[in-house]
């Protein structure tokens, strides 16, 4: 499976057989001369300049109260918007042009196409059941969105179960075929005995005899090398300096058909760090040599970390020096990939000549890698569930002074217990989520101080537009990811916010402290509350 190379400490003279070994190794499906493309760096295929076109989103809900307000966000951000609703007309009249909608009733599974979820980026579920006084309410359910005085409820359409349950599990379904996984995609996973999981399984060595020198590594899968006693790869060689050389490098021989990582956000690398700094190279063709895509990343001296390296910030090499002018890395057809120890790092054109690695050293080194993929930095399903959704049947709890909707759960239909149901269908979908649990919702202008909660204590009230705009933000707010939260503005219900709307929010700051994986349920059949714990590890993907 894997290619390498002797790597004792001593220093032996060029190894010309070495230097043979490495050329078949990564050239075997070829008969033409290998060194071809060594002469020219224009063999290798241009960039697109991007990883990805115009970013697309879904809005299952579009027309109501959150939904309309979310596409508004979206398309004021740049968004090409899906909006998936019950009234095409009615969407036409509240949206404008300026958005693609799309009927389904997502209590109805056949009607829920599969062509609406074609190249969607990002998801946003913002269905809700009817829910209207029962003394009836305007045309445009002024009672019900006000959100501050109280009129007696009942479900007006359907029920709990089939729109907050069984139309989000339709939705969820959809989505996973599109959305990448909360995980990432697995390029390098080590797996039992000596063998390397993923998409990239054959590696071997491309050290500096390939220009005359006498470094050697390999990589191997080690049992017991992981963090947690499991197998590992482990990148181990020896790096001298004789011969003008000074590096060591692996590399994965090109996957067919290329790997497809434009849905993630960029390379994720699990490792135990030797307190150097390392470099990973993508390429997006199947020459040997050419422009490959590399970036620089420093690690811990003996501590696992994950390095996530955004595509942004690949950069287009030919033998170290620079190449101007390429765009950005196609991360749709990535072809091998290659980690290196180097003593050089880059040059970039500007005069002062090839750069060298500031935490460079010489000799032994081992460095066990527990993965490699491409990953996900923040939610793309941002789902709208909403306070108080665990109150129901949290032990000891008095519904009295908690919001309507706690008390008149039964009668209404089990209303937050299919809210958390559907939840639940979220969290364990395996997608990179968010999960926003707005307090009473108000027509209120937006603008006030907001607070955040973990654990579904909090009471309070928050304006639509504030909620939209926060669920947007989602997308971009690494802190977010598989976290559920509750969200008010700090004003009381009996004082109206009259401030200016807030020219931006910091939203990675707001939710710095919320943990993934708080959810706030009770659960060993209602005798547990879990607060502010969490259910499971956040991965360190």
């Amino acid at each position: 499976v894997l290619c390498s190379s002797s790597s004792s400490s001593s220093s032996p003279g060029w190894n010309p057989f070495q230097f043979v070994r490495t050329v078949l190794f990564f050239n075997k499906p070829q008969l033409r001369n290998p060194f071809d493309s060594l002469t020219s760096q224009t063999e290798s295929a241009p960039a697109t300049g991007g990883t990805m076109g115009k970013r697309r989103a879904l809005v299952a809900g579009a027309t109501g109260g959150m939904g309309k307000r979310i596409t508004e966000q979206l398309v004021k951000q740049g968004w090409d918007v899906r909006c998936l609703v019950r009234d095409v007309p009615k969407a036409k009249e509240m949206l404008g042009e300026n958005v693609d909608i799309v009927a389904a009733d997502i209590t109805q599974p056949r009607t829920v196409q599969p062509a609406y979820f074609d190249d969607v980026d990002a998801a946003f579920i913002c269905t809700a059941v009817k829910v209207a006084p029962k003394e009836g309410d305007t045309e445009d359910r002024s009672k019900y969105y006000q959100g501050i005085a109280f009129f007696e409820p009942e479900v007006a359409e359907s029920t709990p179960e089939a729109v907050e349950l069984r139309g989000a599990e339709t939705l969820v379904n959809e989505l996973r075929r599109v959305l990448p996984p909360s995980d990432g995609v697995v390029l390098v996973e080590p797996s039992t005995g000596s063998k390397l999981g993923g998409a990239l399984t054959q590696w071997g060595p491309i050290d500096d005899v390939v220009m005359g020198g006498v470094s050697e590594s390999t990589l191997v899968v080690e049992p017991g090398a992981g963090e947690s006693g499991e197998p590992a790869a482990v990148f181990r060689g020896v790096v001298r300096e004789e011969n003008n050389g000074g590096f060591c490098a692996v590399r994965s021989t090109n996957a067919e058909p290329p790997v497809d990582l434009s849905r993630c956000d960029g390379l994720a690398i699990r490792l135990k760090g030797n307190g150097q700094r390392l470099k990973v190279t993508l390429r997006t063709d199947t020459g040997w040599d050419g422009v490959q895509w590399c970036a620089s990343f420093d690690t811990p001296d003996g501590e696992w970390f994950t390095a996530r390296i955004p595509f942004s910030e690949f950069r287009p090499v030919f033998r170290a020096q620079i190449v101007k002018d390429r765009g950005q890395v196609d991360a749709s057809r990535v072809t091998s990939v290659q980690l290196m120890l180097s003593k050089f790092e880059y040059d970039e054109g500007d005069g002062r000549g090839l750069q060298k690695n500031p935490t460079f050293r010489a000799g032994p080194f081992a460095i066990p890698i527990a993965g490699i993929r491409g990953y996900v930095a923040a939610p793309r399903l941002v789902y709208v569930s909403s306070a108080g959704v665990t109150r129901w049947n949290r032990p000891g709890i008095n519904v009295d002074e908690e919001p309507p909707a706690v008390k008149m759960n039964d009668m209404l239909g089990g209303i937050l217990t299919y809210k958390l149901a559907a939840e639940e269908v979220v969290r364990n979908s395996g997608l990179p989520f968010a999960i926003v649990r707005p307090c009473a919702l108000t027509e209120e202008p937006p603008g006030a101080p907001l607070e955040v909660s973990q654990g579904d204590v909090i009471r309070g009230k928050i304006s639509r537009d504030d909620a939209a705009e926060l669920c947007v933000g989602l997308l971009s707010t690494p802190e977010a990811k598989e976290t559920t939260f509750e969200l008010k503005c700090t004003l009381p219900f009996s004082e109206p916010w009259t401030g200016e709307p807030a020219e931006s929010r910091d939203w990675a700051s707001l939710l710095k402290d919320v943990k993934p994986w708080v959810t706030g349920r009770t659960v060993d059949d209602g005798k547990t509350y879990t607060g502010t714990t969490p259910e499971r590890d956040a991965s360190p993907w």
